[in-house]
């Protein structure tokens, strides 16, 4: 083809040259003109022979394009067969399977079953688990795509000849669980309701600081966690209730820094969280640098050994729990400070602090004594209970140098739930000092040493959680066998006993005034006011849900029967009065809101005399006041019986028939407004049955008793207040 074209194109330039002297002698113009044309057939060829060129030359193009896909993708698969015979490598030294069911042996290794496919229903896989010489195996769900109703994946203990030793447990996502080596089952079912994708199970020797330090778990509210990682899971993905207060201590002996790790959590937001506190062992007390963790994924990182952790809920809205895990970084070859950690799970103990607590290789070091306690919820109204400090004894002894520093004893609680409630964000801290002892008053005159006597309920907590820390800061202190003890204790509210009057003729009532009650609460109180024919009560402060708590009072005779109606108290009607030296005093609280307690005062009542058909009454020392009139026994017929109500600055008078047996065709009570002359005024409003009320305005009334000549029935007791100007109540 080359030589085709060399060849036409010197013929061309021959044929060209051959015209131009054709031209120039302009002879034999009839050759010249064939020559012409040949000339552009010529022409016409080459193009055509330069178009089939390009189109070798793309072909050529695409087929080295093709070759060199090949030469990358055969790169590729060589890359990935490198890959597989290290995998296959790594598989010699950590036991792996992906089958259903087998047996491994070794110190680590790997379940993956159907990582990235679907699971049969009614499947049923068992694994045996061998770790030569391992007191402790760790398994760590690291995926799983199981359904959370119905497929599980359980793990126990097995004894030499492969029966079970310990209830299995079974395992939940990003979890840790451990049991008794050398030996375990792994096993994997699924129900037939329903399906998803497989998981990955990674088991290790673990060694007793691990395995202590992981196993906090789901049912314990607080605790002690000792080691370099570890993990807390409270109420993961259910429900906890409110308010609670977990402690947990956290303490990596030979770490220079702990790492925290929010991995899951459906907290409340702004109220409901976990936060991180370190302390200052050169002070023995909390640092005010709080941090809060409260979404997924938040870290927060402390340059100490040692972290207080508090799961804090409110009184409100509930959520569902959190998962959290930690891990220690840096080293510490000589730590300085030795801590002695406790959490108290019983409801009652004695903590002292004493010498015996020592080990001989750790006389040289400084101590910090660390001990909390919880405020789990468990369904039960923590608010039901009252917790707090009794001290037995203390000895504090000053440093062994020129300083007026002293042994110390400094308690903590968390802040309670109606302080937190007023931030519309997380507050930065969320632990308050309650008490600290020697305080710097006791220590102005810098003795040797200071003794605090017997204090009974030295501190009382509100959410019945506390933390304290002793800081024994003289070498002495335990040579001389100096100690500090107190007992915790959780005991009863007083919520209800039998109460008489203070002094003279009235008492007081207080109920968590400034706190925070419980939902279902209830509690009664016995009110006994000796030679008293009324008690009068009034509502003085209260915090109560609007829509359902209250307090009510009813009259009670000698043996405890009720004598009359319940009377409810609340801002709307705080005040009331019941007949008689004794009254039931009753508080409740329903399931959903709750609020703050109350205060109520109560006082000997003017005599009535239930007989008296009319009279001027001046309600000046209550905003209420109450007319009876034969409750308990018949009245005559054609009765007419008048009552004038002075109350000077009542805009208006509210009634309420609080009790009635009238004749229901014909008797009733009406009620107006009147002059100071007691001559009825505007609109009258008949009462007839007992809860109707009225409103009419004041400062005067009129109330007026009528029966019929045709019967009769039993007589009335009808209460009247004073209410906020402008407010109506229509006769009901």
């Amino acid at each position: 083809m080359k030589l085709k074209i060399i060849f036409m194109f010197f013929h061309t330039l021959l044929v060209v040259s051959s015209a131009g002297k054709v031209k120039e002698g302009d002879s034999h113009s009839n050759s010249a003109s064939e020559d012409l044309s040949e000339l552009q057939h010529t022409v016409s060829i080459l193009e055509d022979s330069v178009g089939h060129i390009n189109e070798t030359v793309q072909e050529q193009q695409k087929l080295l394009r093709t070759i060199s896909d090949s030469i990358a993708s055969f790169r590729g698969e060589l890359s990935n067969v490198g890959t597989r015979l290290t995998q296959l490598e790594n598989m010699q030294s950590t036991p792996s399977t992906s089958h259903c069911g087998g047996r491994l042996m070794g110190e680590s290794g790997v379940i993956s079953y159907k990582e990235f496919e679907m699971y049969a229903v009614k499947e049923s896989c068992t694994w045996i688990i061998e770790v030569p010489e391992a007191h402790k195996i760790g398994f760590k769900l690291e995926k799983s795509g199981l359904g959370r109703c119905c497929s599980i994946v359980n793990v126990t203990s097995l004894d030499t000849d492969g029966l079970v030793q310990q209830t299995s447990a079974k395992i939940k996502l990003y979890h840790t669980v451990f049991v008794d080596g050398p030996n375990a089952m792994v096993r994997f079912e699924s129900d037939r309701s329903r399906i998803g994708l497989g998981f990955r199970l990674s088991y290790y020797k673990a060694t007793d600081l691990n395995s202590s330090a992981e196993s906090i778990t789901e049912s314990e509210c607080g605790g002690v966690i000792v080691g370099e990682t570890g993990a807390i899971s409270y109420k993961y993905e259910e429900s906890y209730f409110n308010p609670e207060r977990c402690v947990w201590l956290v303490h990596s002996p030979t770490s220079t820094s702990i790492t925290f790790h929010l991995r899951q959590a459906g907290f409340e937001k702004y109220y409901d969280f976990v936060s991180v506190t370190t302390i200052d062992p050169e002070t023995g007390t909390l640092r005010n640098d709080t941090r809060l963790l409260s979404k997924h994924n938040e870290t927060v990182t402390i340059q100490e050994s040692t972290a207080v952790v508090l799961f804090s809920s409110d009184g409100i809205v509930s959520g569902t729990g959190f998962f959290l895990t930690f891990s220690a970084n840096g080293v510490i070859t000589n730590p300085k400070y030795v801590y002695k950690l406790r959490h108290i799970g019983e409801p009652n103990a004695t903590i002292q602090y004493s010498a015996s607590d020592r080990n001989d290789d750790e006389l040289t070091k400084q101590h910090i004594y660390v001990t909390a306690t919880s405020a789990r919820g468990d369904g039960v109204p923590s608010k039901k209970f009252i917790s707090g400090i009794d001290l037995n004894e203390g000895i504090f002894l000053r440093a062994n140098d020129s300083s007026c520093v002293y042994d110390s004893l400094t308690f903590y609680e968390p802040i309670p739930p109606a302080v937190l409630q007023h931030h519309d964000r997380i507050p930065s801290h969320n632990w308050q000092k309650k008490a600290q002892i020697p305080s710097k008053n006791d220590t102005l005159l810098c003795p040797e040493k200071f003794s605090v006597p017997k204090q009974m309920a030295l501190l009382e907590f509100d959410v019945h959680s506390f933390l304290a820390i002793y800081k024994p800061i003289s070498k002495d202190t335990f040579e001389s066998n100096a100690v500090v003890s107190f007992d915790y204790y959780n005991k009863p509210y007083k919520c209800g006993e039998i109460v008489q009057p203070l002094e003279g003729e009235f008492g007081i009532i207080s109920y968590k005034e400034n706190e925070i009650y419980a939902d279902l609460e209830e509690c009664s109180w016995i009110i006994e006011v000796t030679n008293a024919t009324q008690i009068d009560f009034n509502l003085e402060q209260n915090g109560f849900q609007d829509c359902c708590d209250y307090v009510q009072v009813v009259s009670l005779d000698m043996e405890d029967e009720y004598q009359g109606p319940w009377l409810r108290l609340r801002a709307g009607s705080p005040t009331a009065s019941v007949i008689g030296s004794r009254a039931h005093v009753n508080f409740k609280s329903n399931e959903y809101n709750v609020g703050t307690g109350f205060r109520l005062r109560y006082e000997k009542g003017k005599p009535l005399d239930e007989n008296i058909c009319g009279e001027v009454l001046n309600p000046m020392l209550n905003d209420f006041g109450v007319i009876i009139y034969k409750p308990n026994e018949n009245y005559e017929r054609n009765e007419n019986c008048h009552w004038i109500i002075e109350a000077p600055g009542w805009e208006r008078i509210g009634f309420t028939l609080e009790q009635s047996g009238f004749q229901p065709c014909c008797d009733f009570v009406t009620v107006s407004s009147a002059t100071a002359s007691g001559i009825a005024t505007g609109q009258r409003f008949k009462l007839k049955y007992s809860k109707r009320n009225a409103s009419v305005k004041g400062p005067n009334a009129l109330v007026r008793f009528t029966s019929h000549w045709s019967g009769t029935g039993t007589g009335f007791r009808l209460r009247y207040e004073k209410l906020p100007a402008l407010e109506h109540h229509d006769a009901q």
